[in-house]
This record gives structure tokens, C-alpha cells and sequence, in this order.
């Protein structure tokens, strides 16, 4: 049983769904051999990525290639590297027709790799808390953020809601519509070595 080097890149907010959705089409288009020479013979190495650069380039990609070579991995271990940010997701919520018996709220929800960790009343409030998280971090997570969320607290949601957007955008803008939330999405690299 030999090993095989891969590098497969994936764009994205949260590096853990990348790999589980690289893994999926891995295991979709090689099945589920565990010598098959993908990706999906693979645990995630580590805690958090290796920061290449703050925003994604050329030169990012070229730096990423001479790390790989130095670093060149461990057999069944998949390392991440975060080339920077690529481009912004503009998140927003739009109101669909109203029931009269449901009744919504805004939360301010405070989210630490794409997991919902508390909701707040206020922006205040998420934000002391956010900071408390913050300073008690080991390390472990790679990334936390504030969504402005509406969520029904009471009465049927069958006929009414509110409706998530998002829309990309390749710069960061100068200004975000009301109520909106920017979510910064990394190039991701995954390599090593897979077993074939």
C-alpha cells in the first residue's frame, strides 16, 4: 500500500464544510475504497489552516506551492492552507408575505466556525460576548462572527418568514445595505498524502 500526493482547492467560509464536501465528491467519483488515492482517505490535520496571505492572488497560489514543497505532509493527514480572502458573501433577509399568527424578533447570533454559539437582543450584547469568547480562545477556532438574524418566536411559520440572500461580490464594498451581514469566503488548499 503506497501513498499519492493530492491538492484539491476549495472556496468557502468554513474550512471544515470544504473538506467534508471535498471528501463527499471524492467518495462520489472514486467510491469509498480506503485505498483509493483521494482525498477522502484523509483526516483533517491540525486546529486551524496555515495563513498564507490576507487576500487571495497569483502570488498567494505561488507561495502555497513552495510551502507544500517544504512541508510536504504525512500520509492519511490532509493540511489546509488559507490563501486569503477571495471574495464576500452580502447576506441579507428579505420578508415573504406575513401570517398574522407568527410573530419575529431580530437576534444578533454570535457564530464561531459557522456554529451558532449564543443570540442577543442587541448588537451590544453580542458583541461583549463575542470579545469574552475571543479572549478565552485556545486556538481552536478559526474564525467568529456577529449575523443579524429573524427568527419567528412564536405562532405558525407555514405561510411567512423572511427569506436569506446572498449575493457575491469580488472587492470588499465601501458600504452594506441595512440589515445586511459581510461574510469574508478563503481560498482554501487541501494537500498530502492519500492512501492508494
Amino acid at each position: 500500500m503506497g501513498a499519492c500526493s493530492f491538492v484539491n482547492e476549495w472556496t468557502g467560509v468554513d474550512y471544515h464544510n470544504g473538506f467534508r464536501e471535498l471528501v463527499s465528491a471524492a467518495e462520489f467519483e472514486y467510491g469509498t475504497d480506503p485505498y483509493n488515492g483521494t482525498i477522502s482517505t484523509c483526516r483533517l490535520h491540525g486546529s486551524r489552516p496555515v495563513r498564507i496571505a490576507k487576500r487571495y492572488s497569483k502570488a498567494a497560489e505561488k507561495k502555497a506551492v513552495e510551502y507544500m514543497n517544504e512541508h510536504p505532509g504525512e500520509k492519511w493527514y490532509a493540511r489546509v492552507l488559507d490563501l486569503g480572502v477571495e471574495n464576500y458573501d452580502i447576506v441579507s433577509y428579505k420578508k415573504v408575505p406575513k401570517n398574522a399568527q407568527a410573530r419575529w424578533q431580530t437576534f444578533y447570533v454570535v457564530k464561531a466556525d459557522g456554529q451558532r454559539l449564543k443570540s442577543f437582543k442587541t448588537v451590544a450584547e453580542a458583541r461583549r460576548y463575542l470579545d469574552a469568547v475571543i479572549e478565552q480562545a485556545d486556538g481552536s477556532v478559526d474564525w467568529y462572527c456577529i449575523e443579524k438574524v429573524p427568527e419567528n418566536i412564536g405562532g405558525s411559520a407555514l405561510s411567512t418568514g423572511y427569506e436569506r440572500t446572498c449575493r457575491t461580490v469580488k472587492t470588499k464594498p465601501k458600504r452594506i445595505p441595512k440589515g445586511a451581514t459581510l461574510v469574508e469566503r478563503h481560498r482554501f488548499y487541501y494537500y498530502g498524502l492519500a492512501s492508494c
